[in-house]
């Protein structure tokens, strides 16, 4: 057999292996994220000592989002243990009106001034959560910093929210003036 033919099988080898190991770390990141969904904290455990990724996601939601979404705070608790980024989860966290949860993922690294802050600080405001506002500007989120997408202050967002006659809309706003919102 020749040194051509010798190089060109060794090369089908390699990416055969190649295709294999993306599989196997396909296969063990699908159990991190549908694990977390489901809420098995063995099986995630699992995974994520076999290398999963903590930060694996399906269709745009990440297994710490998943884990939050279905209300499974131990398999959250865990993934932020294990390096999941709670930007990505922090939003469902406080539609939850889950504090506990919400003071973690600060305790591990969420970024006050980040998008995904004041992100969690209008869905807060948009869906009443006043007890989630004040935890957000505990935690020293800007009262003044503008929603990424819509432009809006927190108060122009408690104002509209007030209008629609939402409940906590008041005590929103009584908060955000509190933490100095202009």
């Amino acid at each position: 057999m020749s040194a051509k033919r010798r190089i060109q099988i060794l090369l089908v080898l390699l990416c055969l292996v190649a295709a294999a190991y993306r599989i196997h770390k396909w296969q063990i990141n699908m159990g991190v994220w549908g694990n977390a969904w489901s809420g098995n904290l063995l099986t995630l455990k699992q995974k994520l000592d076999q290398g999963g990724n903590p930060d694996s996601s399906w269709q745009g939601i990440t297994a710490l989002g998943f884990a939050v979404i279905h209300d499974h705070r131990q398999a959250a608790v865990l993934l932020l243990q294990r390096g999941a980024n709670p930007k990505t989860g922090i939003s469902a966290a406080v539609i939850h009106a889950d504090s506990a949860l919400v003071n973690l993922m600060f305790a591990h690294g969420l970024d006050v001034h980040g998008k995904e802050a004041r992100l969690a600080l209008s869905a807060a405001i948009l869906h009443s959560r006043a007890d989630m506002v004040a935890v957000l500007l505990r935690h020293g989120v800007d009262p003044n910093a503008r929603n990424p997408y819509n432009g809006k202050t927190p108060l122009q967002e408690a104002h509209a929210a007030l209008a629609l006659e939402q409940h906590d809309s008041a005590r929103i706003l009584a908060l955000l003036r509190a933490a100095g919102a202009k």
